[in-house]
């Protein structure tokens, strides 16, 4: 029994979870509710069968980054194709500019972290009491 938490459901064609910072993932946990899933779909007799990583999850994180590589260009020309669903493509980027218009973020405080007040030129973090040192936008 496996059990995902914190996570965004989409539908395409097919809903998909996406992690997020928060998502967590259990296994068989000892509780109540996966015994009596265990009890009520699984067989005795029933093997389980480990199965390796695919190629696209083994590696490095540098080398993971270099397989199947395509431009965006590539990725987003790419049709659909029913019987294979899943792909994994990765792709190089540079940002080149953040649009800040809608306030998604903040300045943050360096060392604390917490939202600076702007005065002026200068920004003023309320919890250290001073003008900090060093921002962070957050």
């Amino acid at each position: 029994v496996v059990i995902v938490t914190s996570t965004t459901v989409r539908k395409l064609k097919e809903y998909s979870l996406s992690s997020t910072g928060a998502t967590k993932v259990y296994i068989d946990l000892d509780i109540p509710e996966t015994a009596e899933l265990q009890t009520r779909y699984c067989l005795e007799d029933d093997i389980i069968e480990e199965t390796r990583p695919e190629a696209h999850l083994q590696g490095t994180i540098q080398e993971q980054m270099l397989y199947n590589r395509k431009t965006l260009r590539e990725i987003t020309e790419i049709a659909y194709e029913s019987e294979k669903q899943e792909k994994f493509y990765t792709a190089e980027a540079t940002i080149k500019s953040i649009d800040t218009s809608d306030e998604w973020y903040y300045i943050g405080c360096g060392k604390c972290n917490k939202k600076l007040q702007k005065e002026g030129n200068h920004f003023y973090c309320p919890k250290c009491e001073k003008e900090p040192e060093k921002t962070c936008p957050r």
